[in-house]
Parts: C-alpha cells; structure tokens; sequence
C-alpha cells in the first residue's frame, strides 16, 4: 500500500513538473517575442523620426527660401517647383494632418502670390511660419509619443 501512495505521488510530482516547465518556456517564448515586436516597433517609429524630421526641415528650409526670394522672379519660380515637388512628392509620406493643411494653404498661396502686392507677400510669409510651426509641433507631438 504505502508503495502505491508512493508511485501515486511521484507520479503527481513529476506531472506538476512537467506542467511547470512547460509554462515556463511558453511564457518565456511569448515574451521574447512581445520584446523583439516592441524593438522592432521602436525601431521603426526613430526611423520614420529620423525622416520625418529630415523632410520637415528641407520643406522648410525651401518655404523660407520661397519667401526670402519673392522680389527675384527665377530663383522665387526654382524654390516654387521645388516645393511642389516635395509637396507631391517626400511631404506625403510623413506629414500628419496639421502639416498638411499648412502645407495646402501655401501651395495654394504660392501659386496665387503677386510679389508686388506687399499684403500678398506678408500672408505668404505668414503662411511659412504657420507651417514652420506646424513641423516642429508635429515633430513634439510624435517624438513624446514614441517615447512613452
């Protein structure tokens, strides 16, 4: 009798055992795994940072030279075509909403302009800063939303 009740618990013991390693490695595995999709998810959101903030700052580096040469007809036409091709171009991949409403009104703007209207061209240059602003605060917004 006592080496039933013996076998009976060895049995017992090494199922729980068994169980119990078993646990271990499936929670072991799905947290190796929720680690490498969180780094890889990471990894992702500084890259696209890293571009966002790239075109962010050519976009207006060149709205700023769109302004600065409104009173010089070639150079402001070179800085109007490269705009627009960042606009149809780079800007679409990593714009959020409030840049790409900023970015609407000054191609809209740009496209209508009359450099020799002075009240023209202080709502253009207004409109450059408006969409300056609006980059840095989209930048803010998604480098604290990654960070969380």
């Amino acid at each position: 009798m006592e080496d039933k009740r013996y076998r009976f618990w060895d049995i017992i013991i090494k199922g729980i055992g068994i169980v119990a390693t078993a646990a271990t490695i499936y929670f072991g595995l799905v947290n190796f795994n929720r680690q490498r999709v969180d780094a890889a998810e990471l990894e992702f959101n500084r890259n696209f940072l890293k571009m966002q903030t790239e075109v962010y700052g050519e976009v207006c580096k060149n709205a700023g030279a769109i302004a600065s040469n409104i009173e010089d007809p070639k150079a402001f036409e070179v800085e109007k075509n490269h705009f627009l091709g960042l606009y149809y171009g780079e800007m679409v991949l990593v714009e959020d909403p409030s840049v790409d409403s900023a970015m609407r009104e000054l191609k809209s703007y740009v496209e209508i302009v009359e450099p020799r209207d002075a009240h023209m061209v202080i709502i253009l240059k207004r409109k450059v800063i408006e969409l300056s602003e609006a980059c840095k605060a989209s930048l803010a917004n998604y480098k604290s939303a990654i960070s969380k």
